[in-house]
């Protein structure tokens, strides 16, 4: 996802790398993993949010599956911060 993609071939990504706020609310420390059939999860330790995002649409990345993947992370923060 934009801003979050680790190039070191591994499915499973410990974010420590990204900013302390990503661009979705996620924060640094927390975990995702990413599948073939656009399916997006991750678990965000410091803020006890975690969240999956599953189709089975092709091709692996597609641009619309990931812009609706972040946009469900950033709206799931943006729901729990009004709490």
């Amino acid at each position: 996802m934009a801003g979050l993609v680790d190039s070191s071939g591994t499915s499973l990504i410990h974010s420590n790398g990204c900013p302390p706020d990503a661009p979705t609310g996620r924060k640094k420390g927390s975990i995702s993993w990413c599948g073939l059939g656009n399916l997006y999860m991750w678990i965000d330790p410091d803020t006890g949010i975690a969240g999956l995002w599953a189709t089975q649409l092709l091709p692996f990345f597609d641009g619309p599956c990931v812009a609706a993947a972040e946009a469900f992370e950033a709206a799931t923060y943006r729901a729990i911060r009004r709490r």
